[in-house]
């Protein structure tokens, strides 16, 4: 899309539109929807008939022949893996310190412990020196796929990314024995989807010998949606050119850290990283400021209420000012070239008001506060 983002904006200014410069946004202006309002299937009548084994065969062909098994929904899929790797009743089960209610309360069903770990500076899961008992398994949440779950962890590996879907990169294999992502088939959470990815055959065996007939979902309607994501042309496709493109310009003109996206997952968001000399809260108003959309953190996957007691103040404390620090630029398949500069030029500008841009190929400021 956009190949010379250190070099659009000059000379203090944005140039207007009339001169070819970037045209003012209105509070009105409706963009193209980003990832996570594109993912529902479309309700369809045109559904070619197929069974679970044929539904299960194509996944699996798509994601290089990995084993894979669908089912209902993701709480009934966190579940399956909890029981098919025999977590024991009081067994501690380790998670990141700002996990879902959803996931925490699948631990909790299993009567199992939920153990809070807490976040490095990148979000990974930290495991404290003095720590002397770490969990067997351990579940990585990472927000719509922006950032990455990798963990110096001698354990069971667990991923919930059941708020985005694969990468259907072939190339890319997962360190985790096993990854939750979402299908998205109907509006009804109860009966959207779960696809869950395995590392090796034998859990996957495992998981389907523990499905019931009501745990399979429409299997017309997941091969729906494969067509639909995978492909040269499909969703996942047209979302990582618009990723690759945003992620370019955001470190040309802003020269922010930007957090890897999680290996073999679609990100939604790219994770933008505000330098600890800006404040956070200020950096994400500016950038409100100029209409553009970002998705701030803490309001997004907040600190678990029971992590603020179990980690520990200290480590609470730590792990919040991580998240604080991290600003979502939401990306949409279908996001044209307009709605990618404006969305680069928002952070930039938000940079540059608080003396924290750091590229080295930025030779001059691209705007004055308003």
């Amino acid at each position: 899309m956009i190949h010379d983002w250190a070099d659009r904006w000059l000379g203090g200014f944005c140039a207007v539109g009339a001169l070819g410069g970037l045209p003012v946004r209105g509070a009105d202006y409706t963009a193209h929807p980003p990832l996570d309002k594109t993912l529902a299937l479309p309700v369809t009548s045109t559904l070619a008939t197929t069974d679970l084994h044929a539904m299960h065969a194509a996944w699996s062909d798509a994601l290089g022949g990995a084993p894979v098994v669908v089912v209902r929904n993701a709480p009934r899929a966190f579940a399956m893996l909890l029981h098919a790797l025999e977590v024991a009743p009081g067994e501690a089960v380790g998670l990141p310190a700002n996990a879902t209610r959803e996931l925490t309360e699948a631990v909790k069903q299993h009567r199992a412990t939920p153990r809070f770990i807490a976040l490095a500076a990148d979000l990974r899961m930290q495991i404290a020196p003095e720590q002397c008992d770490p969990c067997r398994v351990n579940w990585a949440q990472p927000c719509g796929g922006a950032w990455p779950v990798a963990a110096t962890l001698d354990s069971t590996l667990l991923v919930d990314a059941s708020d985005t879907v694969p990468s259907f990169d072939r190339a890319t294999e997962s360190s985790a024995t096993a990854t939750v992502y979402g299908l998205f088939l109907t509006a009804d959470e109860r009966s959207a989807g779960a696809l869950v990815v395995c590392r090796d055959g034998q859990l996957a065996q495992r998981l389907a010998a523990l499905a019931a007939p009501d745990d399979m979902p429409n299997a017309a309607l997941a091969l729906a949606q494969l067509a639909r994501l995978a492909g040269a042309s499909g969703v996942v496709a047209r979302q990582q050119a618009v990723l690759t493109a945003m992620r370019h310009g955001l470190t040309q003109a802003a020269g922010l850290p930007l957090l890897a996206a999680t290996p073999a997952t679609l990100a939604q968001s790219i994770a933008v990283v505000v330098p600890p000399h800006c404040d956070a809260a200020t950096f994400y108003a500016y950038v409100l400021g100029e209409q553009t959309p970002v998705r701030w953190l803490p309001a997004l996957r907040p600190l678990h209420y029971a992590a603020l007691r179990a980690d520990g103040a200290a480590n609470a404390a730590t792990t919040a000012q991580h998240l604080a620090r991290v600003l979502l630029v939401p990306v949409g398949p279908d996001f044209n070239e307009e709605e990618v500069r404006h969305a680069i030029l928002g952070i930039t500008k938000a940079a540059d008001y608080l003396a924290c841009a750091g590229s080295p190929t930025r030779r001059a400021p691209i705007g004055m506060p308003r």
